[in-house]
């Protein structure tokens, strides 16, 4: 079948054209559907019909099946319309004894006193406003069938039809009988839901005579509609109630955490005065003036062997106190060899040059500062960085190897990472990528921190 839009009237010529209406079934449902209806419709509605010979008019008759079944219940003067051209030829082959026209039933303006609409209006997504339509030309009584509380809408239907959805008038229609049928208890299985049926009539006498309580099918769907709009209401409460005590949860959390705040401000507030009250107290300017003299008198060493031998015992200290001594007396033979050295001609030439570096890095530290240190200097104060990482010179920056990796792996965590060169190799500073700078002469970078 070919592709058109869902109900167009392309969409039902093709349908009926290709016969896929009748190998879906749709002749047998038809039949069906107008069978139920005459079932539905109550007796004194079809007596009065037949005995004033009221015109009818089967809006949506699709190939004409349910129009025989009416004639028969009803009367005689009966015509079904349909906008599909192919499905009227097929009724006017079928069923020469009746009337059938092509008409859209939007622009329909013919006069009827019984209109019907069997299966038709879930097939528009403003069925209200065509039942309004309709009314217009409707002199005594619509018949309005549809599928009731559709859980999953097949392609073609386009509105779900509830309790608290189907009108009670229609202009001057007011509805005077209403019943539903399910249709999924019957053998044939041609359609699995509810079926309603409303009745609406324009005849005020009658209008004024039925109340609620004794028309038909009413006050039962009154009562679904109350019971629908309860369990709605009851929803709503509960789905209410819910936030509110999830927004009442988060308030006591909220007070809570804002307790803990004030509790940790006061400790705080506690903390640091009583940390005042200490340094403005006469014991801790008396300590800090017998640390100023043990530093003058040279004796710190002895007080930190004496808190260890509190903390280590006697052996355990002495044996840290000799191991220092002498990694201090080999850090110092090893100096002392390095200046007789010096002294005598003999320094290797790396030697000479770390001794003459640590002069340059000295006079730098003293002089007044470069336009590289102040290069730095700007770099560490207007950037945000987690720490700084100072690779000292080792090795060249090419060829890339494990260190300028480290560096590289540290700057994209957050990190300034400064590489050191000689001051022979260039001059200033390079920023080979964010946060990873190359320094010619790492006395300015000492400088600048």
């Amino acid at each position: 079948m070919e592709s058109h839009k869902v109900n167009s009237q392309q969409y039902w010529n093709n349908r009926f054209l290709s016969r896929d209406w009748e190998e879906n079934k749709g002749q047998e449902q038809t039949r069906y559907f107008y069978s139920l209806l005459l079932k539905l419709l109550p007796d004194w509605f079809k007596t009065a019909v037949r005995q004033k010979q009221y015109s009818i008019v089967d809006f949506g008759c699709a190939q004409g099946q349910g129009i025989p079944l009416l004639a028969a219940e009803l009367n005689f003067q009966i015509k079904g319309i349909d906008f599909s051209e192919h499905a009227i030829l097929y009724a006017k082959e079928k069923y020469p004894q009746f009337h059938f026209e092509v008409a859209d039933i939007w622009k329909y303006d013919e006069p009827t006193d019984v209109s019907i609409l069997s299966n038709v209006i879930e097939h528009f997504p403003n069925p209200f406003e065509l039942l309004d339509r309709v009314a217009l030309i409707t002199h005594k009584y619509m018949v309005v069938m549809v599928p009731l509380e559709e859980k999953n809408l097949m392609d073609e239907h386009c509105f779900t039809f509830l309790y608290q959805n189907i009108p009670t008038q229609i202009r001057d229609l007011q509805l005077v009988y209403f019943t539903e049928y399910d249709c999924r208890d019957d053998e044939e299985q041609l359609f699995l839901a509810k079926q309603v049926l409303a009745l609406y009539s324009r005849d005020r006498k009658q209008n004024q005579c039925l109340t609620i309580g004794q028309v038909d099918g009413l006050l039962s769907m009154r009562e679904r509609q109350a019971q629908e709009m309860r369990s709605y209401v009851k929803h709503y409460v509960q789905t209410v109630l819910e936030e509110f005590l999830y927004v009442k949860e988060l308030e006591e959390k909220n007070k809570a955490l804002s307790d803990q705040m004030q509790q940790l401000k006061n400790t705080y507030e506690l903390t640091a005065a009583e940390s005042a009250r200490i340094k403005n107290s006469r014991t801790y300017r008396i300590a800090e003036m017998q640390k100023a003299l043990l530093d003058k008198l040279h004796l710190m060493g002895l007080c930190r062997f004496a808190v260890s031998v509190r903390r280590c015992g006697v052996k355990e200290s002495i044996r840290q106190w000799r191991a220092q001594k002498e990694i201090s007396g080999l850090v110092r033979e090893e100096w002392q060899l390095v200046s007789e050295s010096a002294d005598n001609g003999k320094l290797s030439g790396e030697t000479a040059h770390m001794l003459s570096y640590k002069k340059i890095c000295r006079n730098e530290l003293l002089k007044e500062w470069s336009d590289t240190t102040w290069e730095i200097a700007h770099i560490l104060g207007h950037r945000r960085y987690k720490g700084i990482v100072v690779y000292p010179h080792a090795v060249h920056w090419e060829p890339v190897q494990r260190p300028q990796q480290f560096l590289r792996s540290f700057a994209k965590e957050g990190y300034l990472c400064f590489f050191c060169e000689w001051n022979t190799e260039g001059e200033g500073i390079r920023e080979i990528e964010q946060n990873v700078v190359i320094v010619y002469g790492e006395e300015y970078l000492l400088a600048a921190l």
